[in-house]
């Protein structure tokens, strides 16, 4: 990272008031943080708690969802 860099993000945060500097730390450690997944035994516990139809309805929808763009999400 450049002192540049540095220089510019302390500035934009310094000109944050002081709910919105908390709301960027708290963004930061978010980040920071190690991403929590399931364990295989965990996932395992998962197995068959779906309807047939809920399955199916899940599968036509991320079928129908992936690829997918949605410009305006963001």
């Amino acid at each position: 990272m450049t002192n540049d860099f540095r220089s510019e993000l302390n500035a934009a945060i310094a000109g944050l008031d002081s709910e919105q500097q908390e709301t960027v730390l708290a963004f930061v450690q978010m980040l920071r943080e190690k991403p929590k997944g399931f364990s295989s035994e965990q996932f395992s516990e998962l197995s068959g708690t779906l309807s047939p139809e809920e399955a199916a309805e899940m599968q036509r929808v991320v079928k129908e969802g992936c690829g997918k763009v949605d410009t305006d999400g963001w």
